[in-house]
């Protein structure tokens, strides 16, 4: 599933890397927003405020060694590569940063405090 060593093989050290990069994830992508029908929010103006967060996120993750994001042009589908772990989503940035958390959580044998989105799974590289 990576090209880095088995979860048998994997160092005390490069689990435990494995999940503070897991948590700084799961807390730079906490602001990443979800749309809420109800909310009174005219859709357009919750777009430009998501397409904001999602370019400062895709920015910060970029500027990380070894770090590849890509998305597909109108956000929905976003492939992230981090730490050896790759990851796809039909669920945005927000699942793409999730499914990443959950198999590094796996890998380093932690236990995963989220449950992944419907549309994302860790891929084979």
């Amino acid at each position: 599933m990576t090209d880095t060593p088995g979860d048998g093989a994997m160092s005390p050290e490069a689990k435990a890397a494995l999940l503070v990069m897991a948590d700084e994830l799961e807390l730079w992508s906490s602001d990443l927003l979800g749309w809420l029908p109800q909310s009174p929010e005219p859709l357009e103006a919750f777009q430009r405020r998501r397409a904001w967060g999602e370019g400062a996120l895709v920015k910060r993750l970029r500027e990380l060694p070894g770090c590849h994001v890509t998305v597909k042009e109108d956000g929905a589908l976003v492939e992230l590569i981090l730490g050896g772990i790759r990851v796809r989503s039909a669920d945005r940035l927000k699942g793409a940063c999730e499914a990443w958390i959950a198999e590094a959580r796996r890998r380093a044998g932690a236990a995963a405090s989220s449950s992944q989105s419907a549309g994302v799974r860790p891929v084979d590289l």
